[in-house]
């Protein structure tokens, strides 16, 4: 079975702790996935060969364009892209959060890194529901379900390519899906939405990525509005 891919970008303008930092992701990913290291001393350099990265280290006292800067470009290009800002000055990390930071490792403590690889790796090896259904197990990526809806006896799951059908109370897929990661919420009690599908609330409606607008009731408008902005402040993590 073929090991899933990442891109990881290092942006660090110190050339001799990028080879450092370049070992431990190694170690600690390459059992795991299929590694695209890209890594450059000059942060001008990243905004000439942007691809879409799953992780981007990025030191954060850099010339011209310092890694606070660099991580909106990164962002921009893909939004589920993980920062990880990487700095001697131990004084930045409560900042780097006000830039939607995944994480803060300290250059003079690299031990740390093998501790909060194994959490990244579990926060980003896709995660499954699965059901019998007619006599035929399937098995759904969370991340890939935008909303589930009931429909008589039946609830339907659907995500962007297909709709799955499944024999179960609303009220308890709920409770399953969130058990596994709690990245869903109930703007009224026949929908079940993924906020990693929500684009936008305007007013009293949530767009979600496929197109689908969800009416959401006006006792539940504050909680399901204040819901979606904390996901957004996270930068996406549940």
């Amino acid at each position: 079975m073929d090991k899933p891919k990442l891109n990881i970008l290092i942006c660090d303008d110190d050339v001799e702790f990028i080879p450092v930092l370049k070992d431990k992701i190694i170690e600690s990913f390459s059992s795991d996935f299929k590694i695209y290291l890209y890594t450059y001393s000059k942060s001008r350099e990243v905004l000439h060969n942007m691809v879409k990265y799953d992780f981007a280290f990025l030191d954060i006292d850099m010339p011209i364009i310092s890694g606070f800067d660099l991580s909106s470009f990164v962002s921009n290009f893909n939004y589920d892209a993980k920062i990880v800002f990487v700095s001697s000055k131990n004084e930045l990390v409560y900042e780097s959060f006000r830039f939607k930071a995944y994480d803060f490792i300290r250059k003079d403590n690299l031990a740390e890194f093998s501790i909060k690889s194994k959490l990244w790796i579990k926060d980003i090896i896709p995660k499954k529901y699965e059901y019998r259904y007619l006599g035929r197990v399937i098995g759904i990526d969370l991340k890939s379900i935008i909303l589930v809806y009931k429909n008589v006896n039946e609830i339907y799951i659907v995500t962007p390519n297909e709709t799955f059908r499944e024999r179960m109370k609303i009220s308890e897929m709920f409770n399953v899906l969130n058990r596994i990661e709690r990245c869903f919420i109930k703007p009224h009690r026949s929908i079940i939405i993924n906020l990693y599908h929500v684009i936008d609330i305007v007013k009293s409606e949530i767009y979600l990525s496929n197109g689908e607008r969800i009416l959401i009731p006006r006792p539940n408008r504050k909680q399901i509005k204040t819901e979606i902005m904390e996901f957004k402040s996270r930068g996406k993590r549940c």
